[in-house]
C-alpha cells in the first residue's frame, strides 16, 4: 500500500451494527475517553475486511480489520468480537465485504 492507514481504531468498545448492506461501527463515549462517540459508515461491497492480530494488544486475539471509505474519506476500523467471532465475520461477508 501507499501510506499509512488513516483513521485506524483499534477500541474494544465499539459497537458494530450490520444492516443489509452497511456496516456502522460506534464507539460509546464514555469507553473512547471522549465526551462524543465516533462513527463510521461503510458501504459492504466496497470494503475489505482481513482478520490479524496487532502488536499492541497484549493478548494476541483475533482483530477483524474493516477497510473502505466513510463519509467520502478512507478509514480503518480494528474491531475484537468478544462474542461470536464467526457469526461477525459470516455477517460482514452478507454484506458483500471482501476478504483480504
Amino acid at each position: 500500500g501507499t501510506g499509512g492507514p488513516e483513521g485506524h481504531q483499534g477500541l474494544d468498545g465499539i459497537e458494530l451494527t450490520i444492516g443489509t448492506s452497511t456496516v456502522r461501527l460506534t464507539t460509546r463515549p464514555e469507553i473512547a475517553g471522549r465526551l462524543t462517540g465516533s462513527e463510521w459508515f461503510f458501504n459492504g461491497k466496497d470494503t475489505t475486511i482481513k482478520r490479524s492480530t496487532l502488536r499492541s494488544d497484549p493478548f494476541r486475539r483475533q482483530w477483524i480489520i474493516i477497510s473502505g471509505t466513510s463519509a467520502g474519506r478512507r478509514a480503518q476500523v480494528a474491531v475484537v468480537p468478544t462474542e461470536y467471532p464467526e457469526d461477525v465475520w459470516e455477517a460482514l461477508l452478507r454484506v458483500g465485504c471482501q476478504p483480504l
